[in-house]
């Protein structure tokens, strides 16, 4: 610190030692430079190690991303004890960590080397990009959001007296980035004929959550990770008119709700008549957290009049594109578009 400047030399700090070698050696001091990275092999914090260091592999940059990632996951827990394993996931989602951050922290602190960015720089890089797209995101809905008379409407719509907020769908806090001209909303009429809006949730960044066909299969609409989105199942009663919708694709089905929000684990299709979780081709994921009452998947049956595949999803600019799990829908163009492309008489 001779300049007067401190400086962290933690993580990494076997670059600073070459740096200092590397000048010695120029000056024409004897150095140890060429055994450096065998003096550095074997040397690392257990709890901050990379497989590849406790295997005594030659130190890499993406070492120090593998640590910074455990760093970034113990600060958002407040806890500098916290080990990443096990169901790291769901703990920061309980603490409503956004979805892009987790999987940024899943890349940082893979396994596999070639999954973690290449060193610190990249790193920066990549949060710097994410950063920015979520700040546009969140500018473009203050946007949005200070149309006065819009944001009457759509509160108007909402149920009188319920206080609990809609929330994003997990992570689903994200633009219509792959389609700019599908708005994240558009304001609704004061006018409700009964029909709501339920998002599929399939995928949302590298995370497949549940499956569309799945849901088409078997007769249903799910959300879990949490009360904030499992909640909003509970608003659709029996013979609920509803809409699935695809963030990114579309519009995929219409049907009506024939058996009220229940645990995955106690939901039995009227199919197979076996309960979910036990049909054996159901996606895995369905039965993660099944018996936290909290996080587990929460499921409504549906009575399909009418579904899409993915690539067949129904859309048009401008369309509805709510960021709820589930809402009131009542957007005069977007009903006049579904009742005709669902074949709705009535």
């Amino acid at each position: 610190m001779a300049s007067g400047i401190p400086r962290v030399t933690d993580f990494g700090i076997g670059g600073t030692a070459s740096d200092y070698l590397i000048a010695e050696e120029t000056r024409g001091a004897r150095s140890l430079v060429g055994q450096l990275p065998t003096m550095l092999t074997g040397s690392y914090s257990l709890l901050y190690a990379s497989p590849q260091q406790r295997n005594g592999d030659r130190p890499d940059p993406r070492d120090d991303v593998h640590a910074l990632g455990v760093i970034a996951y113990q600060m958002l827990l407040g806890r500098v004890d916290a080990e990443v394993k096990g169901n790291w996931q769901k703990r920061l989602r309980g603490e409503g960590v956004p979805e892009w951050l987790i999987d940024l922290i899943g890349d940082s602190v893979s396994d596999e080397v070639d999954d973690r960015p290449k060193n610190a720089g990249k790193l920066a890089a990549r949060i710097a990009e994410l950063t920015e797209e979520v700040e546009n995101d969140q500018a473009d809905e203050a946007t949005e959001e200070g149309d006065g008379e819009e944001d009457e409407v759509i509160e108007e719509n909402e149920e009188e007296g319920d206080d609990e907020d809609d929330s994003d769908e997990e992570g689903d806090d994200e633009a219509d980035e792959d389609d700019e001209e599908e708005p994240a909303w558009m304001p609704q009429t004061k006018t409700w004929d009964g029909f709501w809006f339920v998002n599929v949730g399939e995928t949302i960044g590298k995370t497949e959550y549940r499956n569309w066909d799945d849901c088409q299969t078997y007769g249903f609409l799910a959300a879990g990770y949490g009360p904030r989105y499992s909640g909003d199942l509970k608003k659709l009663q029996l013979g609920a008119k509803v809409f699935a919708y695809m963030k990114g694709l579309g519009y995929v089905g219409y049907g009506e709700v024939i058996q009220e929000a229940v645990m995955a684990s106690d939901f039995i299709p009227q199919g197979p008549f076996l309960p979910l979780l036990e049909i054996p081709d159901i996606d895995e994921n369905m039965g993660h957290d099944a018996d936290d009452e909290d996080f587990a998947e929460w499921v409504v049956g549906i009575r399909w009049h009418k579904t899409f595949d993915r690539d067949e999803a129904k859309r048009f600019p401008g369309a509805f594109a709510g960021r709820h799990v589930v809402c009131k829908l009542s957007e005069p163009k977007t009903l006049e578009f579904l009742r005709k492309e669902f074949k709705i008489v009535g």
